[in-house]
């Protein structure tokens, strides 16, 4: 094989087996190209017509939420007492907690304060009734689970309208 390779390159030709192995490479080069370009395009027009819809759309609600603005306000709640409840409703402890109620306008910042006692209310029957720890940590607060529940029952007492969003603003053992 070697001799009728030298053979051919000594009368000017090439060997059949480079030319193939090159040809093989650039194909399968183009081929994977085609095959990349295909997958990531989602190999459908209509796709990129909805993805440029979905842009615009998002696009307008940033306008929308650039044009309506916000005056922020906050209500805040100091040393609220919350119990530390393990999974087997055992409670641990108690935590000292302040809380500050994010509202729109002066109005839903009165109309909050307002109802400050019902909302301590709801807390302290919402939180002293299932578990506020951790589960893979017993006497660590799981404030992830403590804010979705503050927020929810303050949508329950206020309505979804008067109050943005709960903070935890600071959280601290109190001591046995």
């Amino acid at each position: 094989m070697a001799e009728k390779d030298a053979v051919e390159l000594e009368a000017g030709g090439r060997p059949r087996g480079l030319l193939f192995l090159v040809a093989g490479i650039v194909g399968g080069v183009l081929i994977g190209g085609a095959a990349v370009f295909f997958f990531l395009s989602g190999g459908d027009d209509s796709a990129s017509v909805q993805d440029e819809a979905a842009i615009e759309e998002q696009a307008q609600a940033a306008k929308e939420k650039a044009e309506k603005k916000i005056d922020l306000l906050v209500v805040p709640v100091r040393r609220f007492a919350l119990p530390l409840i393990d999974g087997d409703n055992r409670i641990l402890g108690y935590m000292w907690v302040d809380l500050a109620f994010e509202v729109d306008g002066p109005d839903n910042q009165s109309y909050v304060a307002a109802r400050l006692p019902e909302l301590r209310d709801g807390f302290l029957r919402d939180l002293n009734s299932r578990q506020t720890t951790q589960a893979d940590r017993p006497g660590a607060l799981d404030f992830d689970l403590v804010h979705d529940r503050l927020l929810e029952m303050t949508h329950q007492v206020m309505g979804k309208g008067h109050v943005l969003n709960v903070r935890i603003t600071n959280a601290q053992r109190v001591p046995e």
